[in-house]
Protein backbone atom coordinates (compact mmCIF):
# COMPACT_ATOMS: atom_id res chain seq x y z
CA UNK A 1 0.00 0.00 0.00
CA UNK A 2 2.80 2.35 0.71
CA UNK A 3 4.39 1.91 -2.77
CA UNK A 4 1.13 2.49 -4.58
CA UNK A 5 1.31 5.76 -2.45
CA UNK A 6 4.82 6.72 -3.11
CA UNK A 7 3.70 6.06 -7.03
CA UNK A 8 0.63 8.38 -7.22
CA UNK A 9 2.92 11.25 -5.44
CA UNK A 10 5.41 10.40 -7.67
CA UNK A 11 2.89 11.44 -10.85
CA UNK A 12 1.33 14.50 -9.18
CA UNK A 13 4.82 15.78 -8.85
CA UNK A 14 5.78 14.74 -12.57
CA UNK A 15 2.61 16.43 -13.90
CA UNK A 16 3.01 19.39 -11.40
CA UNK A 17 6.42 20.37 -12.67
CA UNK A 18 5.57 19.99 -16.42
CA UNK A 19 2.49 22.38 -15.85
CA UNK A 20 4.68 25.22 -13.99
CA UNK A 21 7.39 24.77 -16.16
CA UNK A 22 5.02 25.33 -19.77
CA UNK A 23 2.56 27.99 -18.19
CA UNK A 24 4.97 29.53 -15.43
CA UNK A 25 8.53 29.71 -17.32
CA UNK A 26 7.14 29.45 -20.92
CA UNK A 27 3.96 31.53 -20.64
CA UNK A 28 2.56 29.19 -22.94
CA UNK A 29 -0.94 28.47 -21.29
CA UNK A 30 -3.53 30.58 -21.39
CA UNK A 31 -5.67 32.00 -24.14
CA UNK A 32 -4.02 30.94 -27.12
CA UNK A 33 -1.89 32.95 -29.55
CA UNK A 34 -2.01 32.28 -33.20
CA UNK A 35 0.20 34.58 -35.21
CA UNK A 36 -0.55 35.00 -38.83
CA UNK A 37 2.51 34.94 -41.17
CA UNK A 38 2.24 38.21 -43.39
CA UNK A 39 2.58 36.90 -46.81
CA UNK A 40 5.25 39.25 -48.87
CA UNK A 41 4.58 39.45 -52.99
CA UNK A 42 7.32 40.40 -54.67
CA UNK A 43 6.58 42.62 -57.36
CA UNK A 44 7.28 41.36 -60.98
CA UNK A 45 9.28 43.09 -62.85
CA UNK A 46 8.02 43.49 -66.09
CA UNK A 47 10.73 43.95 -69.02
CA UNK A 48 10.16 45.62 -72.66
CA UNK A 49 10.29 42.41 -75.03
CA UNK A 50 12.65 43.10 -77.87
CA UNK A 51 12.46 42.01 -81.29
CA UNK A 52 14.76 39.20 -82.02
CA UNK A 53 17.67 40.01 -83.94
CA UNK A 54 17.71 38.02 -87.66
CA UNK A 55 20.24 35.69 -87.91
CA UNK A 56 22.88 36.45 -89.90
CA UNK A 57 21.84 34.46 -93.74
CA UNK A 58 25.03 32.43 -94.50
CA UNK A 59 25.47 31.19 -98.14
CA UNK A 60 27.94 28.86 -98.83
CA UNK A 61 30.19 29.99 -101.78
CA UNK A 62 29.44 26.92 -103.93
CA UNK A 63 26.17 26.89 -103.31
CA UNK A 64 25.57 30.37 -104.77
CA UNK A 65 27.94 29.93 -107.51
CA UNK A 66 25.60 27.27 -108.89
CA UNK A 67 22.54 30.04 -107.80
CA UNK A 68 24.28 31.98 -110.45
CA UNK A 69 24.81 29.36 -113.26
CA UNK A 70 20.96 29.00 -112.71
CA UNK A 71 20.18 32.41 -114.03
CA UNK A 72 22.63 32.74 -116.81
CA UNK A 73 20.83 29.14 -117.92
CA UNK A 74 17.73 30.01 -117.99
CA UNK A 75 18.54 33.77 -119.33
CA UNK A 76 19.84 31.84 -121.96
CA UNK A 77 16.83 29.78 -123.00
CA UNK A 78 13.92 32.48 -123.21
CA UNK A 79 12.96 34.23 -126.30
CA UNK A 80 9.66 36.38 -127.75
CA UNK A 81 8.92 38.57 -130.42
CA UNK A 82 8.28 42.19 -131.52
CA UNK A 83 5.38 43.89 -129.59
CA UNK A 84 4.22 40.05 -128.37
CA UNK A 85 3.89 39.99 -124.99
CA UNK A 86 4.33 35.91 -124.44
CA UNK A 87 7.54 34.87 -123.73
CA UNK A 88 8.47 31.32 -125.24
CA UNK A 89 10.74 29.14 -123.12
CA UNK A 90 12.71 25.57 -123.68
CA UNK A 91 12.33 22.72 -121.37
CA UNK A 92 15.84 23.44 -119.86
CA UNK A 93 14.56 26.87 -118.87
CA UNK A 94 11.90 25.12 -116.72
CA UNK A 95 14.76 23.24 -115.02
CA UNK A 96 16.62 26.46 -114.31
CA UNK A 97 13.53 27.64 -113.07
CA UNK A 98 12.97 24.75 -110.33
CA UNK A 99 17.14 25.56 -109.30
CA UNK A 100 16.42 29.19 -108.91
CA UNK A 101 13.17 29.12 -106.82
CA UNK A 102 14.83 26.55 -104.68
CA UNK A 103 18.10 28.73 -104.15
CA UNK A 104 15.28 31.82 -102.87
CA UNK A 105 13.33 29.05 -100.98
CA UNK A 106 16.38 28.30 -98.87
CA UNK A 107 17.15 31.82 -98.37
CA UNK A 108 14.31 33.77 -97.63
CA UNK A 109 16.19 36.88 -96.86
CA UNK A 110 17.97 37.22 -100.60
CA UNK A 111 15.55 38.73 -103.59
CA UNK A 112 15.69 38.37 -107.03
CA UNK A 113 15.08 41.32 -109.20
CA UNK A 114 13.27 40.48 -112.65
CA UNK A 115 14.38 42.90 -115.35
CA UNK A 116 12.02 42.62 -118.52
CA UNK A 117 13.32 44.24 -121.62
CA UNK A 118 11.27 46.39 -124.24
CA UNK A 119 12.22 48.62 -127.25
CA UNK A 120 10.50 52.12 -127.57
CA UNK A 121 8.77 50.71 -131.01
CA UNK A 122 7.09 48.18 -130.09
CA UNK A 123 3.00 48.08 -130.14
CA UNK A 124 2.14 47.58 -126.15
CA UNK A 125 -1.26 46.14 -125.96
CA UNK A 126 -0.89 44.92 -122.52
CA UNK A 127 -2.11 45.76 -119.18
CA UNK A 128 1.05 47.34 -118.20
CA UNK A 129 3.22 50.50 -118.94
CA UNK A 130 5.75 48.73 -121.26
CA UNK A 131 6.22 45.16 -122.45
CA UNK A 132 9.17 45.13 -120.38
CA UNK A 133 7.00 44.82 -117.34
CA UNK A 134 4.58 42.34 -118.64
CA UNK A 135 7.43 40.38 -119.82
CA UNK A 136 8.59 40.27 -116.10
CA UNK A 137 5.13 39.66 -114.68
CA UNK A 138 5.35 36.46 -116.20
CA UNK A 139 8.57 35.62 -115.31
CA UNK A 140 7.42 35.99 -111.60
CA UNK A 141 4.32 34.20 -112.01
CA UNK A 142 6.02 30.97 -112.83
CA UNK A 143 8.35 31.44 -109.79
CA UNK A 144 5.74 32.00 -107.91
CA UNK A 145 4.13 29.47 -108.74
CA UNK A 146 6.59 27.13 -108.04
CA UNK A 147 6.45 28.26 -104.25
CA UNK A 148 8.77 31.51 -103.35
CA UNK A 149 6.79 34.15 -101.81
CA UNK A 150 6.10 37.26 -103.72
CA UNK A 151 8.08 39.59 -101.71
CA UNK A 152 11.00 38.11 -102.78
CA UNK A 153 10.71 38.94 -106.32
CA UNK A 154 11.14 42.81 -107.61
CA UNK A 155 10.07 43.47 -110.80
CA UNK A 156 11.93 46.12 -113.23
CA UNK A 157 11.58 46.67 -116.60
CA UNK A 158 14.18 48.62 -119.19
CA UNK A 159 14.44 50.01 -122.51
CA UNK A 160 17.01 48.47 -125.14
CA UNK A 161 17.13 50.16 -128.64
CA UNK A 162 19.01 46.69 -130.41
CA UNK A 163 16.65 44.34 -129.03
CA UNK A 164 15.41 42.66 -131.87
CA UNK A 165 17.38 41.15 -134.99
CA UNK A 166 16.14 42.02 -138.38
CA UNK A 167 13.30 39.61 -138.22
CA UNK A 168 12.01 41.29 -135.15
CA UNK A 169 13.18 38.38 -132.71
CA UNK A 170 14.73 38.55 -129.54
CA UNK A 171 16.87 35.54 -127.64
CA UNK A 172 19.37 34.68 -125.22
CA UNK A 173 21.01 37.62 -123.27
CA UNK A 174 19.52 40.45 -123.07
CA UNK A 175 15.68 38.88 -123.02
CA UNK A 176 15.24 38.87 -119.46
CA UNK A 177 17.58 39.94 -116.72
CA UNK A 178 17.80 38.28 -113.22
CA UNK A 179 19.71 39.35 -110.68
CA UNK A 180 20.11 38.38 -106.85
CA UNK A 181 19.82 40.94 -104.48
CA UNK A 182 19.78 42.30 -101.49
CA UNK A 183 20.52 41.27 -97.91
CA UNK A 184 23.42 38.71 -97.85
CA UNK A 185 26.45 41.40 -98.31
CA UNK A 186 27.92 39.55 -101.32
CA UNK A 187 24.91 40.37 -103.26
CA UNK A 188 25.47 44.15 -102.98
CA UNK A 189 28.07 44.97 -104.86
CA UNK A 190 26.85 45.76 -108.82
CA UNK A 191 29.30 43.82 -110.25
CA UNK A 192 29.04 40.16 -108.62
CA UNK A 193 26.93 38.52 -111.22
CA UNK A 194 29.80 39.95 -114.69
CA UNK A 195 32.46 38.57 -111.68
CA UNK A 196 30.82 35.43 -111.62
CA UNK A 197 29.93 35.26 -115.11
CA UNK A 198 33.59 36.11 -115.78
CA UNK A 199 34.42 32.79 -113.40
CA UNK A 200 32.44 30.73 -115.49
CA UNK A 201 34.22 31.75 -118.70
CA UNK A 202 37.58 31.28 -117.30
CA UNK A 203 36.43 27.74 -116.31
CA UNK A 204 35.16 27.23 -119.83
CA UNK A 205 38.00 27.79 -121.62
CA UNK A 206 41.16 28.20 -119.33
CA UNK A 207 43.10 25.04 -120.92
CA UNK A 208 46.79 23.49 -120.61
CA UNK A 209 48.70 20.71 -122.24
CA UNK A 210 49.00 17.32 -120.56
CA UNK A 211 52.94 17.33 -118.93
CA UNK A 212 52.46 21.22 -118.90
CA UNK A 213 53.25 23.08 -115.92
CA UNK A 214 51.30 26.60 -117.60
CA UNK A 215 47.86 27.33 -118.53
CA UNK A 216 47.10 28.78 -121.65
CA UNK A 217 45.66 32.34 -121.85
CA UNK A 218 44.00 34.32 -124.47
CA UNK A 219 43.31 38.06 -125.34
CA UNK A 220 39.69 37.03 -124.34
CA UNK A 221 40.80 35.08 -121.21
CA UNK A 222 43.04 37.72 -120.05
CA UNK A 223 40.25 40.59 -120.09
CA UNK A 224 37.99 37.83 -118.00
CA UNK A 225 40.60 37.94 -115.03
CA UNK A 226 40.59 41.53 -115.52
CA UNK A 227 37.17 41.31 -114.55
CA UNK A 228 37.79 38.92 -111.49
CA UNK A 229 40.89 41.35 -110.65
CA UNK A 230 38.91 44.54 -110.55
CA UNK A 231 36.06 42.69 -108.80
CA UNK A 232 38.14 41.46 -105.71
CA UNK A 233 39.53 44.81 -105.90
CA UNK A 234 36.39 46.79 -104.95
CA UNK A 235 35.58 44.02 -102.42
CA UNK A 236 38.61 43.31 -100.22
CA UNK A 237 36.98 41.29 -97.89
CA UNK A 238 36.57 38.65 -100.35
CA UNK A 239 39.43 35.97 -102.09
CA UNK A 240 39.82 33.67 -104.69
CA UNK A 241 40.04 30.01 -104.58
CA UNK A 242 41.74 27.89 -107.40
CA UNK A 243 41.55 24.50 -108.67
CA UNK A 244 42.93 22.19 -110.33
CA UNK A 245 42.90 19.05 -112.12
CA UNK A 246 45.16 16.28 -113.07
CA UNK A 247 45.55 12.84 -114.32
CA UNK A 248 47.85 10.62 -111.87
CA UNK A 249 50.27 9.63 -114.67
CA UNK A 250 51.41 12.99 -115.46
CA UNK A 251 54.50 13.80 -114.98
CA UNK A 252 55.87 17.85 -113.73
CA UNK A 253 59.68 16.81 -114.35
CA UNK A 254 59.89 17.69 -110.52
CA UNK A 255 59.81 14.56 -108.25
CA UNK A 256 57.14 13.85 -105.97
CA UNK A 257 55.09 17.33 -107.10
CA UNK A 258 52.00 17.48 -107.88
CA UNK A 259 51.71 19.18 -111.54
CA UNK A 260 47.92 19.78 -110.51
CA UNK A 261 49.22 22.39 -107.88
CA UNK A 262 52.03 23.52 -110.05
CA UNK A 263 49.62 24.93 -112.60
CA UNK A 264 47.45 26.62 -109.63
CA UNK A 265 50.49 27.93 -108.17
CA UNK A 266 51.25 29.08 -111.47
CA UNK A 267 48.08 30.88 -112.56
CA UNK A 268 47.91 32.53 -109.00
CA UNK A 269 51.05 34.40 -109.91
CA UNK A 270 49.28 35.71 -112.74
CA UNK A 271 46.68 37.28 -110.33
CA UNK A 272 49.20 38.70 -107.91
CA UNK A 273 51.33 40.22 -110.65
CA UNK A 274 48.21 41.46 -111.63
CA UNK A 275 47.41 43.61 -108.50
CA UNK A 276 45.89 40.62 -106.51
CA UNK A 277 47.67 39.96 -102.63
CA UNK A 278 48.70 36.18 -102.37
CA UNK A 279 47.00 36.28 -98.93
CA UNK A 280 43.63 36.26 -100.34
CA UNK A 281 44.27 33.31 -103.05
CA UNK A 282 44.00 29.60 -101.93
CA UNK A 283 45.46 26.43 -104.55
CA UNK A 284 44.32 23.10 -104.61
CA UNK A 285 44.22 20.20 -107.12
CA UNK A 286 41.93 17.30 -107.88
CA UNK A 287 42.64 13.80 -109.94
CA UNK A 288 40.58 13.17 -112.44
CA UNK A 289 40.41 10.17 -114.44
CA UNK A 290 39.86 12.23 -117.62
CA UNK A 291 41.11 15.41 -117.93
CA UNK A 292 42.41 15.41 -121.40
CA UNK A 293 41.26 15.14 -124.70
CA UNK A 294 42.86 13.24 -128.25
CA UNK A 295 45.12 16.29 -128.80
CA UNK A 296 46.42 16.34 -125.14
CA UNK A 297 44.40 19.57 -124.52
CA UNK A 298 42.83 19.46 -121.40
CA UNK A 299 38.54 19.54 -121.61
CA UNK A 300 36.35 22.59 -120.20
CA UNK A 301 36.01 23.26 -116.86
CA UNK A 302 39.11 21.01 -115.74
CA UNK A 303 39.90 24.67 -113.88
CA UNK A 304 37.55 25.40 -110.73
CA UNK A 305 37.45 29.23 -109.09
CA UNK A 306 35.57 30.12 -106.48
CA UNK A 307 35.28 33.46 -104.88
CA UNK A 308 36.12 33.26 -100.75
CA UNK A 309 33.72 35.08 -98.53
CA UNK A 310 34.30 36.09 -95.23
CA UNK A 311 33.48 33.84 -91.50
CA UNK A 312 30.45 34.85 -90.90
CA UNK A 313 31.05 33.39 -87.15
CA UNK A 314 33.73 35.73 -86.87
CA UNK A 315 32.29 38.64 -85.61
CA UNK A 316 35.02 40.30 -84.42
CA UNK A 317 36.18 40.26 -88.15
CA UNK A 318 32.23 40.88 -89.32
CA UNK A 319 32.21 44.42 -86.91
CA UNK A 320 35.64 44.86 -88.39
CA UNK A 321 34.50 44.51 -91.79
CA UNK A 322 31.20 46.82 -91.28
CA UNK A 323 33.58 49.37 -89.41
CA UNK A 324 35.73 49.95 -92.73
CA UNK A 325 32.82 50.03 -94.92
CA UNK A 326 31.04 52.51 -93.05
CA UNK A 327 34.29 54.68 -92.58
CA UNK A 328 34.48 54.73 -96.64
CA UNK A 329 30.77 55.75 -96.91
CA UNK A 330 30.88 58.19 -94.66
CA UNK A 331 34.32 59.79 -95.62
CA UNK A 332 33.13 59.52 -98.94
CA UNK A 333 30.55 62.26 -98.84
CA UNK A 334 33.51 64.57 -97.26
CA UNK A 335 35.65 64.83 -100.24
CA UNK A 336 35.77 67.90 -102.36
CA UNK A 337 33.97 66.88 -105.85
CA UNK A 338 34.08 69.02 -109.28
CA UNK A 339 30.07 69.36 -109.95
CA UNK A 340 30.70 66.43 -112.80
CA UNK A 341 31.96 64.14 -110.58
CA UNK A 342 29.48 64.54 -108.15
CA UNK A 343 26.72 64.06 -111.00
CA UNK A 344 28.87 60.89 -111.90
CA UNK A 345 28.15 59.33 -108.10
CA UNK A 346 24.67 60.33 -108.09
CA UNK A 347 24.25 58.35 -111.25
CA UNK A 348 25.06 54.70 -109.55
CA UNK A 349 22.08 53.51 -109.21
CA UNK A 350 21.11 49.87 -108.65
CA UNK A 351 18.56 48.19 -111.11
CA UNK A 352 15.85 48.03 -107.97
CA UNK A 353 16.08 51.95 -107.63
CA UNK A 354 18.42 52.19 -104.48
CA UNK A 355 21.55 53.85 -104.74
CA UNK A 356 24.70 51.66 -104.12
CA UNK A 357 27.10 52.46 -101.35
CA UNK A 358 29.62 55.28 -102.42
CA UNK A 359 33.47 55.14 -102.19
CA UNK A 360 36.00 57.52 -101.48
CA UNK A 361 36.73 59.70 -104.77
CA UNK A 362 38.41 62.64 -105.18
CA UNK A 363 38.71 65.41 -108.21
CA UNK A 364 41.05 65.22 -110.23
CA UNK A 365 45.23 66.13 -108.60
CA UNK A 366 42.70 66.78 -105.49
CA UNK A 367 43.62 65.24 -102.19
CA UNK A 368 41.31 67.60 -100.12
CA UNK A 369 38.82 65.79 -97.68
CA UNK A 370 36.22 68.19 -95.52
CA UNK A 371 35.12 66.99 -91.80
CA UNK A 372 31.33 67.13 -90.87
CA UNK A 373 29.25 65.90 -87.60
CA UNK A 374 28.09 62.88 -89.20
CA UNK A 375 31.69 61.74 -89.18
CA UNK A 376 31.65 61.88 -85.39
CA UNK A 377 29.91 58.73 -84.89
CA UNK A 378 31.51 56.28 -87.15
CA UNK A 379 34.98 57.77 -85.45
CA UNK A 380 33.48 56.96 -82.13
CA UNK A 381 32.86 53.57 -83.23
CA UNK A 382 36.25 52.45 -84.46
CA UNK A 383 37.47 53.95 -81.06
CA UNK A 384 35.47 51.60 -79.52
CA UNK A 385 36.89 49.10 -81.65
CA UNK A 386 40.58 50.03 -81.16
CA UNK A 387 39.92 49.98 -77.22
CA UNK A 388 38.37 46.33 -77.90
CA UNK A 389 40.66 45.39 -80.09
CA UNK A 390 44.12 47.18 -79.22
CA UNK A 391 46.65 44.98 -81.40
CA UNK A 392 44.43 46.59 -84.69
CA UNK A 393 45.43 48.96 -87.13
CA UNK A 394 43.85 51.69 -89.18
CA UNK A 395 45.37 51.75 -93.06
CA UNK A 396 44.51 53.94 -95.40
CA UNK A 397 45.64 53.29 -98.76
CA UNK A 398 45.37 56.13 -101.78
CA UNK A 399 44.78 55.38 -105.36
CA UNK A 400 44.80 57.36 -108.62
CA UNK A 401 44.11 57.18 -111.65
CA UNK A 402 46.34 56.03 -114.93
CA UNK A 403 46.62 59.89 -115.36
CA UNK A 404 50.38 61.50 -115.37
CA UNK A 405 53.84 60.29 -114.39
CA UNK A 406 53.73 57.02 -112.23
CA UNK A 407 55.79 58.73 -109.34
CA UNK A 408 53.70 62.05 -109.30
CA UNK A 409 51.05 59.85 -108.70
CA UNK A 410 51.93 57.72 -106.06
CA UNK A 411 53.15 60.99 -104.34
CA UNK A 412 49.00 62.13 -105.11
CA UNK A 413 47.85 58.98 -103.50
CA UNK A 414 49.82 59.31 -100.59
CA UNK A 415 48.63 62.80 -100.23
CA UNK A 416 45.47 61.69 -100.49
CA UNK A 417 45.94 58.81 -97.62
CA UNK A 418 47.26 61.45 -94.98
CA UNK A 419 44.50 63.69 -95.70
CA UNK A 420 42.05 61.34 -94.30
CA UNK A 421 44.46 60.21 -91.62
CA UNK A 422 44.28 64.23 -90.66
CA UNK A 423 40.55 64.14 -90.24
CA UNK A 424 40.26 60.61 -88.31
CA UNK A 425 43.35 61.96 -86.00
CA UNK A 426 41.54 65.03 -85.33
CA UNK A 427 38.50 63.30 -84.35
CA UNK A 428 40.24 61.66 -81.24
CA UNK A 429 41.97 58.62 -83.42
CA UNK A 430 45.25 57.89 -81.90
CA UNK A 431 47.74 58.84 -84.45
CA UNK A 432 50.44 55.74 -83.88
CA UNK A 433 47.35 53.35 -85.08
CA UNK A 434 46.43 54.97 -87.65
CA UNK A 435 49.14 54.23 -91.54
CA UNK A 436 48.77 55.64 -94.99
CA UNK A 437 50.51 54.44 -97.82
CA UNK A 438 49.89 54.70 -101.48
CA UNK A 439 49.52 52.21 -104.62
CA UNK A 440 49.41 55.12 -107.04
CA UNK A 441 47.57 54.20 -110.56
CA UNK A 442 49.24 50.23 -109.98
CA UNK A 443 45.70 49.07 -108.55
CA UNK A 444 42.73 50.51 -110.41
CA UNK A 445 39.51 49.38 -109.09
CA UNK A 446 37.81 49.79 -112.48
CA UNK A 447 39.46 49.83 -115.79
CA UNK A 448 40.72 53.49 -117.10
CA UNK A 449 38.53 53.87 -120.00
CA UNK A 450 36.23 56.28 -118.97
CA UNK A 451 36.25 59.53 -117.54
CA UNK A 452 33.65 57.88 -115.03
CA UNK A 453 36.29 55.21 -113.98
CA UNK A 454 39.08 56.95 -113.69
CA UNK A 455 37.07 59.27 -111.33
CA UNK A 456 36.18 56.26 -109.16
CA UNK A 457 39.40 55.09 -109.34
CA UNK A 458 40.89 58.67 -107.79
CA UNK A 459 40.10 56.90 -103.66
CA UNK A 460 41.36 55.87 -101.15
CA UNK A 461 40.33 52.83 -99.39
CA UNK A 462 40.72 51.67 -95.44
CA UNK A 463 41.51 48.06 -94.16
CA UNK A 464 41.68 47.68 -90.10
CA UNK A 465 44.39 44.65 -89.55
Amino acid sequence: MRNVFAFVLLLTWLAFGAWFYTCKIQNLCGERIIVKKETVIQPIEYKEKTAPKPAIEIIEPEKLKEAYKSIFSAEADLAFKESEEKIAYTNQFNNSLDEIADFLKKHPQTNLTITGYYARKEVNESAYPNLGMSRGEQVKALIVAKGVPSKQLLINAKEQPDLFDENGNASGDGVIDFKYSEAYEELNETDVKAAYKALFLLQKECAFNKNDKDVILTDRLEKQIQNVVYYLNRNKDQGLDIKVMYEKEESSGLSGQNIGLLRAYNFKQKLVAKGIDPERMTIGSKPNMKVFDNRRRSLPNMMQFNFIFPDKADEAKLAELQLERDLERALSSQTSLKDEDKTSQREEISEDGKPLAPEIIFSFGSEHIRANKDLKKYVDRLQDFLQKYPQKRVFIIGHTCNIGEENMNYALGLRRADAAKMILVKEGVDKLKVITDSRGETVPAYPNKTSKDRSRNRRVEIDIQ
